[in-house]
């Protein structure tokens, strides 16, 4: 895959100009966003063969029930697994990197939710740090159908899924998913190949936990995170690791 067909030619070449732009002219100014977008415009161009990147990340789309119905939500999740040693990223994908996206076609009446992103590993390159998964990331979903559907038949969801996957080298690579679910009236069944990685993503998503308190302190260049339990805790808090929920 070329870098204008995977990035857009008017986007590489503002990318390209406004970098060095900023760089040559007023380097005080360079922000995060510019140094990732130049981070992963610097790598060689050859990498970025279609035929390469398939071998290390395979993408599917899938459901955590064997059937829709009619009007009630349900979950699916674009499941990423990737070969030994290779990540891709997470929301906020650090100081290299870019987010996984995902662009839904959905049949009239359907609507998708934002990704449900499970917390990522931390990949530190001094002076630079990132966040993202390795080995098989499920990046959640929530899809509502229409209440007109009819029991009997079956909708294809469509989607297409883009990523980039890193080692040494990074490759952007997409995927056009497709996943038919019969429609019934009855209420849906877990579906057993899947339920259980449903289950253990959840247990990885963020909580927003207001019994907690946090505070935060900035001197010069060092920011103190102080983070207090509630009295009546009984939890045992062991390794901690801070991963900025937007891009700073």
């Amino acid at each position: 895959m070329k870098l204008k067909e995977r990035f857009g030619k008017k986007f590489l070449e503002n990318a390209y100009k406004n970098t060095f732009r900023i760089a040559c002219l007023e380097p005080k100014l360079i922000t995060m966003n510019f140094l990732r977008i130049l981070l992963c415009l610097l790598l060689p161009i050859g990498i970025y063969a279609q035929s390469d990147h398939e071998k290390y990340v395979e993408a599917k789309l899938i459901s955590e029930v064997k059937w829709m119905q009619p009007g009630q939500p349900f979950w699916v999740a674009l499941r990423l697994q990737m070969a030994p040693g290779w990540h891709t990223y997470w929301r906020n994908p650090g100081d290299a990197g870019l987010p996984t996206k995902i662009e839904w076609d959905l049949p009239d009446g359907f609507s998708a939710g934002e990704i449900r992103w499970p917390f990522p590993e931390r990949f530190a390159n001094p002076p630079l740090v990132s966040y993202g998964y390795t080995d098989q990331v499920l990046l959640l979903v929530q899809l509502q159908p229409p209440a007109s559907l009819q029991p009997g038949t079956s909708v294809p969801l469509k989607a297409r899924a883009s990523w980039l996957v890193c080692k040494e080298a990074c490759f952007p690579g997409s995927a056009e998913l497709i996943l038919t679910l019969p429609v019934k009236a009855t209420q849906p069944e877990l579906d057993p190949h899947s339920a259980k990685d449903f289950t253990e993503t959840r247990q990885k998503l963020p909580i927003d936990d207001s019994l907690w308190t946090v505070s935060a302190f900035q001197e010069q260049n060092v920011l103190t995170l102080t983070v207090t339990p509630p009295k009546e805790s009984k939890q045992q808090v062991g390794r901690l690791i801070f991963c900025p929920y937007e891009e700073m």
